[in-house]
């Protein structure tokens, strides 16, 4: 077995000096790899924390838009994924007639991926 000299071969010394980066510039950006990905992994992490996190007046917006008023979630409360509201009828935009229905309408949604062993109801 050959034991590997610490003096770099007169190959490799060449190749260094053709290099147009130093070593310094290879070490500093070898270095900054890491950083880049937890960059990344930083952004998608807060990404994913804002969707979830997402207020449920946010979908009760998205719902009045979707059916041009004609479907409207007042007063509603939770999140996106989890919440509830009063729902309340209306004959679109412009309309002053509404009807809200009594109670509140609750949702959970869960994504698809989310396993269906994992809910504890029974029918």
């Amino acid at each position: 077995m050959k034991s590997r000299s610490a003096s770099p071969t007169p190959a490799t010394v060449s190749a260094m000096a053709r290099s147009p980066m130093s070593a310094r510039a290879r070490v500093h950006d070898s270095l900054q790899v890491p950083w880049r990905a937890a960059g990344w992994g930083a952004a998608l992490g807060s990404v994913a924390a804002a969707l979830w996190c997402l207020p449920a007046p946010w979908l009760a917006a998205a719902v009045a838009s979707a059916s041009h008023g004609r479907f409207q979630l007042t007063q509603a409360e939770g999140s996106v994924w989890t919440g509830s509201a009063v729902l309340m009828l209306t004959g679109g935009e412009g309309s002053r007639d509404a009807t809200a229905l009594p109670g509140r309408l609750r949702w959970r949604l869960r994504p698809a991926c989310a396993s269906p062993l994992s809910s504890t109801e029974s029918t």
